[in-house]
C-alpha cells in the first residue's frame, strides 16, 4: 500500500467525533470567510460605486460600525485557529495543504489589520460631511481600500479552496486505500 506522502495515515488523532466537527467547522468557516469577501466586493462596492461622495461616506461609516458583530467574528476570527485545530486533530488530512490554507486566511487577516482597518478609522474621522469634504475623504480612501479588498479577497478564496482540497483529500486516500486494500484481498 503507498501512503500519500503528505498523510500520515487516515488515524484521528482525537475521538471520531472531534475530528468530524473540526474539519467540517474548517471547510465552512473557512468558506464564509472568503465568501464575505468575495460577496462585498462583488455587491456592497459594485454599489457604492453608483452612489454620490456624502453617501458614499455615510454608507461606508455605518458599514464599519455594524459589521463588528458577534456572528462577523465567530467568522472572521474563528476561520484560522479552527482550520489549525483541524490539522493537529486529524493526521489523515493533506496538512501541508491547510497549512498553506491557513497562511493564506491569516494573510487576509494580516491585510485587513495592516491597511484596510486603518483606512476604516482615517474614514471614521469625517463627521458632518458636506459634499466637498466627502469628496476628498472619498478619494483618499476608495481606490487604496478596495485595491486591498481585492487582495484579501483572493487570499481568502485561495485559503478556503485549500482548506477546502485539504480536507477532501482525506476522502480521497482513505477510497483509495480502501480499493487498494480490497485488490489485494481479492487477489491474494
Amino acid at each position: 500500500m503507498t501512503i500519500h506522502p503528505n498523510t500520515l495515515d487516515a488515524t484521528p488523532t482525537a475521538s471520531p467525533t472531534w475530528h468530524s466537527i473540526s474539519v467540517i467547522a474548517a471547510r465552512v468557516l473557512s468558506g464564509l470567510f472568503a465568501g464575505f469577501f468575495l460577496t462585498y466586493a462583488m455587491s456592497v462596492i459594485a454599489g457604492l460605486r453608483r452612489v454620490d461622495d456624502v453617501t458614499y461616506v455615510a454608507t461606508f461609516q455605518a458599514i464599519n460600525e455594524t459589521v463588528r458583530s458577534p456572528a462577523f467574528a465567530v467568522v472572521f476570527f474563528g476561520a484560522l485557529p479552527v482550520t489549525i485545530g483541524a490539522a493537529f486533530l486529524h493526521r489523515g488530512v493533506d496538512r501541508r495543504m491547510l497549512g498553506a490554507g491557513a497562511a493564506f486566511l491569516f494573510a487576509t487577516m494580516a491585510i485587513t489589520f495592516v491597511f484596510n482597518v486603518p483606512l476604516n478609522n482615517e474614514l471614521a474621522t469625517y463627521v458632518d460631511v458636506d459634499a466637498a469634504s466627502a469628496a476628498t475623504a472619498r478619494a483618499d480612501f476608495e481606490d487604496s481600500w478596495n485595491r486591498w479588498n481585492l487582495a484579501r479577497t483572493c487570499t481568502a478564496l485561495i485559503g478556503a479552496l485549500l482548506v477546502a482540497t485539504a480536507v477532501r483529500s482525506v476522502r480521497g486516500n482513505a477510497t483509495a486505500t480502501v480499493a487498494v486494500d480490497d485488490h489485494a484481498l481479492t487477489t491474494s
